[in-house]
């Protein structure tokens, strides 16, 4: 196909396009929509966009893109596109605008098919059914607008079409799915039972092959993943992927929700553990029988052992400590709030609130990081208690978020809690933090 094969739009389809607009936008707002329509040239499929404006009550219509079945480019005619703004469409040969963009030429020209596909509603997607090839493709109940995509698969597995018959479009473009489906039947049986789970929830594809191979609930596969890719990606978890490689770690995670437990819980417990050199590779070390009992004794043996060797170091850290404390002073927050949140003064000071709240912020080095102001520690306090111990957050300085906060027993404290801390404390030490800051370069 040449630009010269490039047809006018037809006036029928005109039609389709302008009853379409007129449903999406009752109100006219002036912006650039896209639409697009098939059509064919001679054997092969294509597709042409256009561009439609409305402008003084009247609306504009310009082809803008033209792409091929089987085609690795298209073609592009007064249409720019960036990476963050999208697609842009000149019209200065309508007379809308006073002068031309600069990309606008009223030339056709080549560009990669993968590039100038706007999303784009296709107004007459029955025509694709005429072509024998694609006439039990099930592309009219296909769900999405890249026909293309779907059509391009479906020809090199036609397994696609029984995803979208039985409502999965959502898994209809994904290879991984489509080549297991061709090569095996029991998957093709799995899909068929699950599938009001699959059309009604977003599941990974690594999910979707896990459950089935493994023989695991949907759900189950999916939060194990998702959970993987955090402690994956998150150096703050190095520990624990190095203790845990392989298949172990799935082994870690099922010890730990079975114990109730938290993965910052067990960094602490392997942080002891490591300091007080016991073997990590036995599982009586590695999967104590009752996590909180066993961290609680290694937390304290670590505490015996770590104040005989840094008892010359205590005068130093209180004095560092309150000068950390102080410096960040102005990142309380005590205004007219249902809760306060103030800093910690002191090592003692959080001694007392992990031993109120059974866990160990008194205990594990969150001292020592607020001397190197790595994170700081903040109380959160009920304004009818500001000196009772109720939730505990470790924020850090150089992330500019929470990085833990838990009340009694690690527990995760209650969405009013949450709110202050995420949508009034959390922005307040924010504005704050970049004040102080400002103040240390002047003061430098």
């Amino acid at each position: 196909m040449t630009i010269n094969d490039i047809k006018p739009i037809p006036k029928y389809i005109e039609k389709l396009i302008e009853k379409k607009d007129k449903e999406d936008y009752k109100k006219p707002d002036g912006t650039t929509r896209f639409y697009a329509y098939i059509s064919r040239y001679k054997r092969e499929i294509i597709k042409i966009t256009v561009a439609v404006k409305q402008y003084k009550g009247k609306r504009y219509y310009k082809q803008v893109a033209v792409h091929g079945l089987n085609a690795i480019n298209c073609f592009v005619k007064d249409m720019g596109f960036y990476f963050i703004g999208g697609y842009k469409v000149g019209w200065y040969a309508e007379g809308i605008q006073k002068y031309e963009k600069w990309y606008e030429d009223g030339k056709w020209d080549v560009a990669e098919d993968k590039y100038f596909d706007p999303y784009a509603f296709i107004v007459n997607r029955e025509y694709i059914l005429k072509f024998p090839e694609y006439k039990y493709s099930a592309v009219t109940e296909y769900r999405y607008v890249d026909v293309f995509k779907y059509l391009r698969l479906y020809k090199q597995y036609p397994q696609a079409e029984l995803l979208v018959k039985f409502g999965l479009s959502n898994l209809a473009t994904y290879k991984t799915i489509l080549s297991l489906l061709a090569k095996n039947k029991a998957f093709r049986r799995w899909i068929i039972q699950n599938r009001y789970e699959l059309a009604t929830h977003d599941y990974y594809t690594e999910t979707i092959i896990a459950a089935f191979k493994q023989n695991k609930p949907l759900d189950e596969a999916q939060t194990y993943l998702s959970w993987k890719k955090k402690i994956c990606q998150d150096k703050y978890y190095n520990p624990i992927r190095e203790l845990f490689k392989g298949k172990l770690l799935e082994q870690f995670f099922s010890y730990i929700k079975k114990q109730s437990a938290s993965e910052n819980s067990y960094l602490d417990y392997l942080k002891a553990c490591n300091y007080l050199k016991l073997d990590m590779t036995e599982d009586k070390n590695r999967f104590p029988h009752d996590f909180y009992r066993w961290h609680d004794i290694r937390i304290d043996e670590y505490m015996t052992a770590k104040a005989i060797a840094d008892e010359k170091e205590r005068q130093k850290l209180y004095k560092s400590f309150a000068k950390v404390s102080e410096k960040y002073l102005p990142m309380q927050r005590n205004l007219n709030d249902a809760y306060i949140c103030i800093i910690a003064k002191s090592p003692a000071e959080l001694i007392k609130e992990g031993n109120t709240l059974h866990h160990c912020v008194g205990r594990m080095g969150y001292d020592q990081k607020m001397v190197r102001e790595e994170s700081l520690i903040f109380f959160i306090r009920t304004v009818a208690e500001p000196d009772k111990p109720f939730v505990t957050i470790e924020y850090s300085l150089s992330q500019k978020k929470v990085l833990q906060c838990y009340g009694d027993r690690n527990h995760r404290p209650d969405e009013t809690v949450m709110d202050f801390v995420n949508k009034k404390w959390l922005p307040f030490a924010n504005k704050q933090l970049n004040k102080i800051k400002k103040a240390n370069i002047i003061a430098a």
